[in-house]
């Protein structure tokens, strides 16, 4: 029943919007993204290749499948004079933002020929690169060490942590506290569980209880 309702739904909306004459922005990518795959594809695909000559997608980490086909189809290794630039971190993706996965940035860039990594960072104090650093090396050292229930710091180990170096346009000295440079990191600990599985095992916070333990501490710091 519930799936026939969401059917029924689909199809309604869509007349409402052909008989309103609006399109979304999931409307214009759906389209196009069918177009490449009908009949007419190929034509579409060399009118726009006359079009533009180059296509470039910023913050690839939040694309979604369909939008890849389509720029793939167009201007990547499906298209006959690939003319593709990808420039985007995982690490970064807001995940499931406007049906982004990073799913799509992984696959992607297993077919990419991957370009120099930027190696600088030019808005960070050089000790909040250092602490950054510090943080995730620690915690990828204790998974190849394979420690009890450590993780890779991304879950997936085709995502990675690379070290950058400071861009020289901060100093650590731009933020003092008491005269001397502030700390560049400040780790606030939640207070252990209380309640148990009947293993005996500690049993996790729930998410809101755990949201609300990390607001109150984050009104805390600021008051």
């Amino acid at each position: 029943l519930l799936h026939r309702l969401r059917d029924d739904a689909r199809r309604r909306m869509l007349r409402h919007k052909q008989q309103a004459r609006v399109h979304t922005f999931d409307d214009q990518i759906d389209r196009v993204a069918d177009a490449l795959d009908g009949e007419h594809g190929d034509a579409l695909a060399a009118r726009l290749r006359g079009q533009y000559r180059i296509a470039l997608v910023d913050e690839f980490q939040d694309t979604d499948p369909r939008q890849w086909l389509i720029f793939n189809r167009v201007f990547g290794a499906n298209s006959p004079e690939p003319a593709l630039f990808l420039i985007g971190d995982p690490k970064q993706s807001i995940y499931r933002f406007r049906g982004g996965d990073v799913h799509t940035y992984l696959a992607a860039s297993g077919t990419a020929r991957e370009a120099p990594a930027l190696g600088g960072n030019f808005r960070s104090r050089p000790a909040g690169l250092r602490g950054v650093d510090a943080l995730y090396q620690q915690a990828l050292e204790a998974h190849e060490k394979d420690e009890q229930g450590v993780d890779p710091p991304f879950i997936d180990g085709r995502i990675r942590f690379q070290t950058v170096q400071p861009g020289g346009s901060r100093s650590d000295d731009e933020y003092l506290r008491s005269g001397t440079p502030a700390p560049a990191i400040t780790l606030w600990r939640a207070p252990a569980p209380t309640e148990s599985y009947k293993n005996g095992n500690p049993k996790p916070h729930s998410s809101p209880y755990s949201r609300e333990l990390a607001t109150g501490a984050c009104v805390a710091a600021i008051h």
